[in-house]
């Protein structure tokens, strides 16, 4: 087992708020046993006060015979032990462990010696057995009372070994107190605690200062940031206005578009119209200039049938006066010749 698992081990008994069985300290007593030099070394690592409590654990009545065998194997090593007072604790200690060890033995040796011959006793012809167990339970029943009384003075020894041991450490640490030393640290912790006091002064007003402009700074940022969602707001209403215009517009676009086209289909048609117009403007052009023609061509017949028609009448009245049927004759084939109407106009007496 490793040095740091065996001061683990010394730790965790140290760590217990209640007596430990003596079974307990079997593992730290097979290490003592496999490796005993290993114990001493590692004790050293623990602070000065485990030290005594871990001894103390060890020394205590019911730590047990595993207990014993630790103390003795400590003091075997007590020349590692680096401690002058943990050293004499446990060499103080050591021969009371011995002694119990040997009475121990020695118990075990007379238990074992009078069994023996209780043994042979019972082997023997007119051996009482109900006598034999009532002087064992008297026996036993001793045994406890002296047992008890022990415990009582080992208790009240241990309980003033302690309270020596702690005396004495005290009166070592004030002895080895030097005051001037101490007083002079003082002092100079004092003359470090003033700069260092401003210091702390200065970096709390520099936080406060710190803190004050980032709260300044949040709500600055908070103000930012409703703005921001105004503006965010604002956008999205001038693009909602502005996607209803763009819809209006298109709209519009699409009735002008409709418009256009009627309006195209109406100078179409307009303009078919205006051809039309055109064309019979020419054709009442043509006969216009075919009336004139026809009026002038009518008024140049006219003129030639009012010569003609003075003739004839000129004729007319020469052959009445003549008596000449012949030219008579030919004038009336002159006047079939001539249209009805313009007969009637020219001569309209003589057909009556």
């Amino acid at each position: 087992m490793a040095r740091i698992d065996i001061r683990d081990l010394m730790i965790s008994f140290l760590s217990r708020r209640q007596p430990i069985p003596w079974l307990d300290w079997l593992p730290l007593a097979e290490i003592a046993v496999d490796t005993p030099e290993q114990l001493a070394p590692t004790l050293n690592t623990i602070e000065l006060d485990k030290q005594f409590d871990l001894v103390d654990l060890l020394r205590m009545p019911d730590a047990g015979p595993l207990a014993h065998t630790i103390i003795i194997t400590l003091a075997q090593y007590a020349g590692e032990i680096e401690d002058v007072q943990v050293r004499q604790y446990i060499l103080m200690d050591t021969v009371d462990s011995w002694d119990c060890t040997a009475s121990t033995l020695n118990k075990i040796h007379e238990r074992l010696s009078e069994r023996v011959i209780a043994k042979r006793k019972c082997l023997q012809k007119g051996f009482e057995l109900a006598r034999e167990i009532t002087c064992l339970e008297r026996e036993l029943a001793d045994i406890r009372a002296k047992e008890h009384d022990q415990d009582e003075r080992f208790a009240r020894v241990h309980q003033l070994e302690l309270e020596i041991q702690r005396l004495e450490t005290r009166r070592r640490i004030l002895t080895s107190y030097n005051e001037t030393e101490r007083r002079h640290y003082l002092e100079t912790l004092q003359a470090e605690i003033i700069p260092l006091q401003q210091r702390k002064t200065e970096l709390e007003q520099a936080i406060a200062d710190a803190m004050s402009n980032m709260r300044t700074m949040e709500r600055t940022l908070q103000e930012k940031r409703n703005e921001l969602q105004e503006a965010a707001q604002l956008r999205a209403d001038l693009e909602r206005q502005v996607q209803e215009k763009e819809n209006e517009l298109e709209q519009r676009k699409r009735e002008l578009e409709q418009r256009k086209r009627e309006l195209e289909q109406r100078m179409r048609e307009l303009k078919t119209a205006r051809c039309h117009h055109e064309d019979v403007q020419k054709r009442l052009q043509e006969l216009q200039s075919q009336v004139e023609r026809l009026e002038k061509e009518k008024q140049e017949k006219e003129a030639l049938l009012k010569k003609e028609q003075q003739k004839l009448e000129e004729l007319q009245k020469a052959a009445q006066r003549s008596g000449r049927a012949e030219l008579e004759r030919k004038i009336q084939e002159v006047y079939a010749l001539l249209p009805e109407d313009l007969v009637d106009r020219a001569v309209p007496t003589s057909r009556s």
